[in-house]
């Protein structure tokens, strides 16, 4: 039975397209201890948990910021 939901259309088209590479790695924004088995479903796709981005924000020496955005001080919300 195929879906007609296009983020399953979306997700299956890049698995394919991963199954034509060498040795396909992925990037998973996860723990490997939490997801381990999660990481290892597909038998020709290297899965690599690199823990979760945490915001600097919640880190307790934030001195390094990532804004990529200048935020202005003038409100435009008149």
């Amino acid at each position: 039975m195929e879906s007609s939901n296009w983020e399953l259309k979306s997700i299956k088209r890049k698995i394919k397209m991963l199954s034509t590479e060498e040795n396909p790695r992925v990037l998973v924004n996860t723990f490997d201890a939490l997801e381990s088995d999660a990481l290892r479903i597909l038998n020709h796709v290297t899965m690599v948990g690199i823990e979760p981005s945490i915001p600097s924000i919640f880190l307790d020496n934030n001195t390094f910021r990532a804004n990529m955005i200048k935020i202005s001080s003038k409100n435009y919300m008149d």
